[in-house]
């Protein structure tokens, strides 16, 4: 051993043992998103405790966009202004099963309150700004990193915004949280369905598609499907 690497092996031979005997692995997924940033006075917004809306440091954009390798395209963090993220958090339970040439890791069961999604964040973010979001790319790893089988998988990369990014001010963060809270929970099918509508909308070339979309959405509240 090099000098100093007993510590490291140590270290490393401990982290080992604990996951084998709990068998338990933490899922981080990240998705930057295209078109919106977070004001300079913040750097996250905690939207529960295994979720938050935060900025991406300088290493993580350099880190995800090396992605470009896998998906043989540029993926051009600069160009579409990509400077924040969505995290999602949750406890993977394991079983090692038997394979060749080694043993691979077998996720059993999930065990995450986490009841956010990409979706219903870009729902919230539509209805508070009127120019585009996008999920631009994403990103699952398990940790820690120390069974074979633990590769991450990245998400192919959307189209990318070029117009200049919203800003989520400060004053917005708490009707920000209310809102995507309202869409995710309500027993109305129809007002995710008009949300849905309303991110096309956002989307949309044509100013005339637009409206299409948003005058659809707009009706879908106003004349549910289950109406008498």
């Amino acid at each position: 051993f090099r000098p100093g690497s007993i510590p490291l092996v140590n270290i490393l031979l401990a982290t080992l043992g604990g996951v084998l005997e709990t068998k338990i692995l933490t899922e981080s997924i990240i998705t930057a998103f295209s078109g919106i940033r977070l004001p300079c006075t913040r750097n996250s917004i905690a939207l529960g405790p295994d979720a938050c809306l935060r900025t991406l440091s300088e290493e993580e954009l350099i880190e995800l966009g090396s992605e470009d390798i896998v998906f043989n395209e540029n993926i051009d963090f600069v160009r579409f202004r990509v400077s924040c993220c969505l995290e999602l958090r949750a406890t993977d339970q394991f079983n090692l099963i038997a394979a060749a040439p080694r043993s691979m890791i077998g996720i059993v069961e999930r065990s995450c309150d986490n009841v956010f999604s990409v979706k219903s964040i870009l729902h919230a973010l539509h209805v508070l700004k009127t120019t585009p979001i996008e999920a631009y790319l994403s990103r699952a790893e398990r940790h820690p990193k120390i069974l074979p089988g633990l590769h991450g998988s990245v998400g192919f990369p959307g189209v990318g915004i070029m117009a200049p990014p919203s800003v989520l001010e400060e004053h917005e963060i708490e009707s920000f949280i209310a809102i995507e809270k309202e869409l995710r929970q309500s027993p109305r099918e129809e007002i995710r369905i008009a949300a849905d509508r309303l991110v096309e909308a956002a989307h949309r070339s044509s100013r005339v598609d637009a409206i299409v979309d948003a005058v659809i959405g707009l009706e879908i509240l106003l004349k549910p499907a289950d109406a008498d």
